[in-house]
């Protein structure tokens, strides 16, 4: 039996995405990976609130996934959290605008199956727990059986070693090391719905 998993991480600039396969016992692999972003001309205007919302969710609508049986579709909830030190200064309506762009994730993903599948809707603290993200992608990439490299300062991310016969088929290859940030989240949600099924 072979199955999919597709995680989506949303962001109102840069979502990113990733597929894992699990063909019967054997480890999950990699199977798929990208970001998708508002054009870079509209990136260095500000833009923000709705418009925002609605040129990601355009986005979104106009994606091609990979049309496969999936049997997780997993797309990273939003929470506004009672404020902390750490989190002082982070606007409670970017949360509310990138749940937005969540729903509208989700409705294109839909889309791109064949199948019956199960949505999952998680916070960020009950996929990664409270993880900083270098630490959570490194131990994705290997789980995944994938060397990788961190990037950034310490509160970086990880850019993965893609296997040749990966690259080869156009799944991952246009990947830049900074678009990584973004869709090893998506492939880290991918791999909580395979755990949660």
């Amino acid at each position: 039996m072979i199955l999919y998993s597709l995680g989506i991480d949303p962001d109102t600039k840069n979502t990113g995405w990733g597929i894992v396969q699990q063909v019967n016992d054997l480890p999950p692999r990699l199977y798929a990976a990208g970001v998708i972003s508002i054009p870079g001309q509209i990136k260095k205007k500000a833009i923000t609130g709705a418009e925002a919302v609605v040129l990601m969710a355009k986005s979104l609508y106009l994606m091609e996934l990979p049309m496969l049986d999936y049997c997780a579709i997993v797309v990273e909830g939003q929470t506004i959290y009672r404020r902390t030190a750490r989190d002082k200064g982070v606007d409670p309506n970017a949360i509310l605008r990138i749940s937005q762009v969540a729903g509208a994730a989700l409705v294109g993903a839909i889309g791109a199956t064949e199948g019956t599948t199960k949505v999952m809707l998680p916070e960020p603290r009950e996929w990664k727990k409270q993880v900083p993200k270098r630490i959570h992608q490194a131990r994705v990439c290997r789980r995944l059986g994938l060397p990788f490299s961190p990037h950034g300062d310490k509160d970086g991310y990880v850019v993965p070693a893609i296997p040749i016969a990966l690259a080869a088929h156009a799944r991952c290859k246009h990947l830049k090391p900074t678009h990584w940030k973004h869709a090893m989240d998506g492939v880290g949600l991918a791999l909580y719905g395979l755990d949660n099924l």
